[in-house]
């Protein structure tokens, strides 16, 4: 996972994993032929999931992985609302939230070690429930 890690722009490699040490986390794998393509990572609290990492392997992008995670968090959320946040300046990945229903909620300056921002986006939707 650290691999994918490094394909995130601006990212903070091994920064998540911290997360570990909170005691209501969700981490989703995709794997294909024993090959990790792409995982995310969620704190889990009472009233939301708050998505910290989804990264995708490059040679697997545009393939349906990173929406099969999200669908996958959406359905463990249930009625919670799911969060995150993304960097204003990542086109693909903002369109990817906004095709599953997310909303921008909030904008925080240089929010990213690199000193970009990042937009705060809320999916609070039941439709995903089955």
């Amino acid at each position: 996972m650290a691999r994918l890690e490094r394909h995130i722009p601006g990212g903070a490699p091994g920064s998540r994993w911290s997360l570990f040490r909170l005691k209501r986390h969700l981490l989703l794998i995709a794997e294909l032929d024993g090959c990790i393509v792409g995982y995310a990572l969620a704190y889990v609290s009472a009233q939301s999931l708050h998505i910290v990492g989804l990264a995708v392997d490059p040679a697997w992008r545009r393939r349906g992985v990173a929406s099969q995670l999200l669908h996958a968090i959406e359905r463990y959320a249930g009625r919670r609302a799911v969060t995150l946040e993304a960097r204003a300046d990542n086109d693909a990945a903002l369109a990817l939230y906004r095709r599953h229903g997310y909303r921008e909620v909030g904008r925080i300056e240089r929010f990213y070690a690199d000193g970009a921002d990042a937009l705060r986006l809320e999916q609070s939707s039941v439709r995903h429930e089955s």
